[in-house]
């Protein structure tokens, strides 16, 4: 195979096949235990990008609802950590009240990112924390123990533009890995919606839209699924996949991969452990 195949080959998007066949599901084993997806619950997956750097597991995701009382909405925390250069991890937590929705509409939410140095300590000079409420089509970000000078509140629309406006309807790209373990298996309409990326950045038009039955032969096992694809300006197709209880096993954007696995945070910091021993940290 030529120069330019393996490239074409590395710069691919991934697919459900493609999880098996670049070695991502190695350890993985389809849970077994019982799963309510409007209860509490706490998921966690492994990070993995296909790109210039090969095929490498780079981070994890935990993701963890509270159901509120009645079943009106629930708590969700999430948690991001990424391995970036020199070792340091990038750091995104945000906790969010959410709607009992098919969208999960955010109510309000807190969001704290940061960089950790090698000793997993915080770097002050890049903590950023802000506070997100939900005001009519408005969404007004305000810092959270910031200096003065920057402690400025900002506000977002999150309606569409003036040019096609469209009813409110929007969410999170945080708040969609607990909305879609909530979707019907059939008879789904396509949910309408406008994106808020990260909890500031507007992408217009978004669909949910549910695309049938899927099949994964994996380690000796077969496991049924259902596929939700995410489609719409501004970003690259999302494929989320479920299981026959509603619980998300994977989820593939471009390069970019979440894969089912309660030790992920562990494997995470083993792996980083490793590679500072034979970089000679």
């Amino acid at each position: 195979m030529g120069k330019k195949q393996v490239r074409e080959e590395t710069l691919r998007p991934l697919s459900l096949k493609a999880l098996v066949e670049n070695g991502f599901l190695q350890a993985f084993s389809p849970p077994t235990e019982a799963f309510d997806p409007t209860g509490n619950w706490r998921h966690s997956y492994q990070l993995w990008l296909v790109g210039g750097g090969g095929r490498v597991s780079r981070g994890f995701i935990r993701v963890e609802r509270a159901a509120a009382d009645g079943g009106k909405g629930a708590k969700l925390s999430i948690e991001f950590n990424v391995l970036q250069a020199a070792f340091a991890i990038e750091r995104t937590r945000a906790t969010i009240q959410g709607a009992a929705d098919g969208l999960g509409t955010p109510q309000s939410w807190q969001l704290e990112s940061v960089v950790l140095n090698l000793d997993g300590k915080p770097i002050p000079e890049t903590q950023v924390e802000e506070r997100g409420d939900v005001k009519g089509d408005t969404v007004q970000v305000t810092p959270v123990n910031a200096p003065k000078e920057r402690a400025r509140t900002r506000t977002v629309k999150i309606s569409a533009s003036s040019v096609e406006p469209l009813a409110t309807p929007f969410t999170t790209n945080w708040s969609l890995l607990e909305a879609v373990q909530r979707l019907p298996a059939q008879g789904m309409s396509p949910l309408a919606f406008t994106l808020l990326e990260d909890g500031d950045l507007v992408k217009e038009r978004q669909r949910l839209l549910f695309r049938g039955p899927a099949k994964l032969d994996v380690n000796g096992k077969t496991v049924e699924l259902r596929e939700y694809q995410q489609i719409g300006e501004g970003i690259l197709p999302y494929h989320y996949w479920v299981d026959g209880a509603g619980r998300l096993l994977f989820v593939v954007s471009g390069q970019r991969a979440y894969t089912w696995s309660p030790s992920a945070a562990e494997e995470f910091e083993t792996m980083r452990q490793r590679l500072l021993r034979r970089a000679g940290q």
